[in-house]
């Protein structure tokens, strides 16, 4: 699919308005699951992940 596409613009208009993005700006803000799930380290899931320079545009 080519990004270009009309497809692929429906697609993705589709998919960011299921998206629910929130910003805190203290950890008294977060609930207890998000804090679980992002702060508690016996149960969160960190993944590394790296930018190469030959993608940036």
């Amino acid at each position: 699919m080519n990004k270009k596409s009309k497809e692929f613009t429906n697609i993705l208009n589709e998919e960011k308005s299921k998206l629910s993005i929130q910003r805190f700006k203290g950890l008294g803000e977060m609930n207890p699951n998000l804090w679980n799930t992002t702060l508690n380290q016996e149960t969160r899931n960190l993944l590394p992940s790296r930018i190469l320079k030959k993608n940036i545009k």
